[in-house]
């Protein structure tokens, strides 16, 4: 079976330039956080999407925008 590569991506705006938002609740355990780095959306979901379908879901957010 073929794996198929997945990325994050923002929900807000479709950019696959995500990043781990790193704090010093971190060392505390807090919950994990991404922030994009296109439109400095952050918090704890952003999917996971296959890289082929990337288009597809950029098309689809505009749609609900």
């Amino acid at each position: 079976r073929k794996m198929t590569e997945k990325i994050k991506i923002c929900l807000r705006c479709g950019s696959a330039d995500i990043r781990i938002n790193y704090t010093v609740l971190d060392a505390l355990g807090a919950p994990q956080t991404w922030r994009c780095n296109n439109c400095n959306y952050q918090g704890q979901i952003f999917p996971e999407i296959e890289k082929s379908k990337i288009n597809r879901f950029r098309k689809d957010l505009r749609k609900i925008k």
